[in-house]
């Protein structure tokens, strides 16, 4: 992946989250995804569980910001 493309699904998640749709926020995540939560203490294993987190993170109205960015690719 590029540098151009990394920065571009940081874009899409923030995106994602504007929708207030957890559902299509979760979808972002792999299958086989561990979300370690910023407002939880609960690590979420599964898609349910992540769909979860997200229901309950929206009802914040989050909006993500970079404030500074340091993208490394090897190989």
């Amino acid at each position: 992946m590029t540098e151009v493309e990394i920065t571009a699904l940081f874009d899409e998640w923030n995106n994602a989250l504007q929708t207030r749709d957890p559902e299509q926020v979760a979808s972002l995540y792999a299958g086989n995804a561990i979300l370690l939560p910023t407002i939880s203490n609960r690590v979420r294993h599964t898609h349910e569980e992540i769909k979860d987190y997200f229901a309950h993170f929206l009802e914040k109205n989050p909006v993500g910001t970079i404030d500074e960015s340091n993208i490394r690719t090897f190989g």
